[in-house]
């Protein structure tokens, strides 16, 4: 039983990963549900007010997601950008775990990576029609980061947990 929550689990983050650049659902929705399946296969020790903090926060995210127009919510310009961003980002976070990984800097390096992402997007000719560095870019950026920085950082905390649970070096006191 352990090791098919451990297989979905590993799907799941691969189905998040595909969502952030394919917006066909929200992404967070797979990381945030892959947080539940590892904690019930004891694969991770992770507090369950944690779960219950960014359960809410993916919940928010969704709706905010689904108030937006469905040509923003479904569009793809940049998400290549902002993703690999992120993912970079958060991984120098995680890695950086013996003095300063906690929960501020996956957050933080979730927001950076897709943030530059973006930027780095504006200056393609793909992103001529955004007009970077208009209102227009930063309202569509916006809109695009926030699922993808929620996504990695849900990303960045499973790694980071996953690691705890097998390190006995670590403690949950650096999660916070």
């Amino acid at each position: 039983m352990n090791m098919l929550l451990i297989l979905i689990s590993v799907a799941l983050i691969c189905l998040s990963l595909l969502l952030t650049v394919r917006p066909y659902i929200p992404s967070p929705i797979p990381a945030y549900v892959t947080m539940w399946t590892l904690r019930l296969a004891g694969a991770v020790i992770m507090p369950q007010s944690l779960l219950i903090g960014w359960g809410a926060v993916t919940a928010v995210m969704v709706l905010i997601e689904y108030m937006q127009p469905p040509a923003i919510s479904k569009a793809t310009n940049g998400t290549v950008y902002m993703s690999v961003g992120a993912l970079t980002c958060t991984l120098v976070a995680v890695s950086a775990m013996p003095a300063s990984a906690t929960l501020v800097w996956i957050v933080t390096g979730a927001i950076g990576g897709a943030l530059a992402g973006a930027v780095v997007y504006g200056r393609t000719r793909a992103a001529a029609p955004l007009q970077f560095p208009s209102r227009r870019f930063w309202n569509y950026t916006i809109a695009k980061i926030f699922p993808t920085a929620i996504t990695y950082t849900l990303l960045g905390l499973i790694a980071f947990s996953v690691i705890i649970s097998n390190s006995p070096t670590r403690t949950l006191i650096n999660l916070y």
